[in-house]
Protein backbone atom coordinates (compact mmCIF):
# COMPACT_ATOMS: atom_id res chain seq x y z
CA UNK A 1 0.00 0.00 0.00
CA UNK A 2 1.42 3.40 -0.90
CA UNK A 3 1.38 6.57 1.14
CA UNK A 4 -1.30 8.12 -1.05
CA UNK A 5 -3.56 5.12 -0.58
CA UNK A 6 -3.33 5.55 3.20
CA UNK A 7 -4.40 9.17 2.94
CA UNK A 8 -7.19 8.49 0.49
CA UNK A 9 -10.00 6.24 1.64
CA UNK A 10 -12.93 5.23 -0.52
CA UNK A 11 -16.39 5.68 0.81
CA UNK A 12 -18.11 2.36 0.37
CA UNK A 13 -21.62 3.84 0.04
CA UNK A 14 -21.07 6.56 -2.54
CA UNK A 15 -17.93 5.29 -4.26
CA UNK A 16 -16.22 8.69 -4.02
CA UNK A 17 -12.79 9.39 -2.60
CA UNK A 18 -12.57 11.13 0.76
CA UNK A 19 -9.22 12.77 1.37
CA UNK A 20 -8.06 12.64 4.95
CA UNK A 21 -5.38 15.14 5.89
CA UNK A 22 -2.29 13.81 7.60
CA UNK A 23 -2.90 16.11 10.60
CA UNK A 24 -6.37 14.68 11.18
CA UNK A 25 -5.12 11.11 10.83
CA UNK A 26 -2.29 11.69 13.32
CA UNK A 27 -4.43 13.36 16.02
CA UNK A 28 -6.62 11.20 18.25
CA UNK A 29 -10.33 11.94 18.38
CA UNK A 30 -11.25 14.56 20.98
CA UNK A 31 -13.28 13.39 23.94
CA UNK A 32 -16.48 15.20 24.83
CA UNK A 33 -15.14 16.53 28.18
CA UNK A 34 -11.96 18.15 26.76
CA UNK A 35 -11.69 21.85 26.02
CA UNK A 36 -9.61 23.55 23.36
CA UNK A 37 -6.39 24.91 24.83
CA UNK A 38 -5.07 28.07 23.23
CA UNK A 39 -1.29 28.38 23.28
CA UNK A 40 0.14 31.79 24.18
CA UNK A 41 2.19 33.42 21.46
CA UNK A 42 5.67 34.76 22.14
CA UNK A 43 5.93 38.56 22.18
CA UNK A 44 6.96 40.00 18.83
CA UNK A 45 9.69 42.56 18.22
CA UNK A 46 8.53 46.17 18.15
CA UNK A 47 7.34 47.07 14.67
CA UNK A 48 6.26 50.49 13.44
CA UNK A 49 2.94 51.07 11.68
CA UNK A 50 4.80 51.04 8.38
CA UNK A 51 5.86 47.45 9.05
CA UNK A 52 9.52 48.32 9.58
CA UNK A 53 11.26 47.04 12.66
CA UNK A 54 12.17 49.77 15.12
CA UNK A 55 15.81 50.44 15.94
CA UNK A 56 16.89 49.47 19.44
CA UNK A 57 19.78 51.70 20.65
CA UNK A 58 20.50 55.41 20.12
CA UNK A 59 23.94 54.60 18.71
CA UNK A 60 22.23 52.60 15.98
CA UNK A 61 19.74 55.38 15.19
CA UNK A 62 22.24 58.24 14.80
CA UNK A 63 24.95 57.11 12.38
CA UNK A 64 26.93 60.34 11.92
CA UNK A 65 26.54 64.12 11.91
CA UNK A 66 26.64 65.96 8.58
CA UNK A 67 28.28 69.36 8.78
CA UNK A 68 27.20 71.66 5.95
CA UNK A 69 27.35 75.39 5.36
CA UNK A 70 23.61 75.60 4.77
CA UNK A 71 22.79 73.89 8.08
CA UNK A 72 25.17 76.18 9.95
CA UNK A 73 23.56 79.30 8.44
CA UNK A 74 20.05 78.14 9.42
CA UNK A 75 21.09 77.03 12.92
CA UNK A 76 20.05 73.39 12.57
CA UNK A 77 21.91 70.11 12.90
CA UNK A 78 21.80 67.39 10.26
CA UNK A 79 22.45 63.72 10.98
CA UNK A 80 22.59 60.61 8.87
CA UNK A 81 20.24 58.13 10.53
CA UNK A 82 19.30 54.48 10.25
CA UNK A 83 17.07 53.79 7.25
CA UNK A 84 14.23 52.51 9.51
CA UNK A 85 14.44 55.30 12.12
CA UNK A 86 11.44 57.55 12.68
CA UNK A 87 11.07 61.03 14.23
CA UNK A 88 10.36 59.78 17.74
CA UNK A 89 13.43 57.52 17.74
CA UNK A 90 15.65 60.34 16.47
CA UNK A 91 14.33 62.69 19.17
CA UNK A 92 14.99 60.11 21.92
CA UNK A 93 18.47 59.39 20.55
CA UNK A 94 19.37 63.12 20.54
CA UNK A 95 18.17 63.41 24.15
CA UNK A 96 20.18 60.37 25.28
CA UNK A 97 23.39 61.04 23.35
CA UNK A 98 23.69 64.83 23.54
CA UNK A 99 21.47 65.67 26.54
CA UNK A 100 19.38 68.32 24.73
CA UNK A 101 15.71 68.27 23.76
CA UNK A 102 14.97 69.07 20.10
CA UNK A 103 12.19 71.52 19.27
CA UNK A 104 11.53 69.83 15.92
CA UNK A 105 12.80 66.89 13.92
CA UNK A 106 12.33 66.59 10.18
CA UNK A 107 13.25 63.40 8.34
CA UNK A 108 13.79 62.82 4.65
CA UNK A 109 14.79 59.87 2.51
CA UNK A 110 17.70 60.50 0.17
CA UNK A 111 17.95 58.39 -2.97
CA UNK A 112 21.35 56.94 -3.77
CA UNK A 113 23.10 58.42 -6.78
CA UNK A 114 23.61 56.51 -10.04
CA UNK A 115 27.32 55.85 -10.50
CA UNK A 116 29.60 54.15 -13.01
CA UNK A 117 32.73 52.08 -12.48
CA UNK A 118 34.63 51.62 -15.73
CA UNK A 119 31.92 50.21 -17.99
CA UNK A 120 29.53 49.06 -15.27
CA UNK A 121 26.55 51.00 -13.98
CA UNK A 122 25.48 50.91 -10.38
CA UNK A 123 23.76 52.81 -7.61
CA UNK A 124 24.80 53.98 -4.16
CA UNK A 125 22.67 53.00 -1.17
CA UNK A 126 19.59 55.00 -0.26
CA UNK A 127 19.88 56.72 3.11
CA UNK A 128 17.89 58.83 5.52
CA UNK A 129 18.77 62.18 7.06
CA UNK A 130 17.28 64.05 9.99
CA UNK A 131 17.20 67.83 10.41
CA UNK A 132 17.13 68.71 14.11
CA UNK A 133 16.25 72.18 15.44
CA UNK A 134 17.08 73.05 19.06
CA UNK A 135 15.85 75.75 21.43
CA UNK A 136 17.57 79.12 21.22
CA UNK A 137 20.87 79.05 23.11
CA UNK A 138 21.26 75.25 23.08
CA UNK A 139 24.09 73.71 21.05
CA UNK A 140 25.49 70.31 20.21
CA UNK A 141 29.23 69.81 19.96
CA UNK A 142 29.16 67.34 17.06
CA UNK A 143 32.93 67.07 16.87
CA UNK A 144 33.37 65.49 20.30
CA UNK A 145 29.97 63.73 20.53
CA UNK A 146 28.94 65.36 23.84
Amino acid sequence: MSILDKLRKKDSKTGTDNVVSSDAAAKPAKKSGEKNVVKEKAPKAKVAKSGKQLVARPEQVMLKPLITEKATLHGVYIFQTHINANKQEVKKAIQQIYGVTPVSVRIMNVAGKAVRWNNREGKRKDWKKAVVRLKAGETINVYSGT
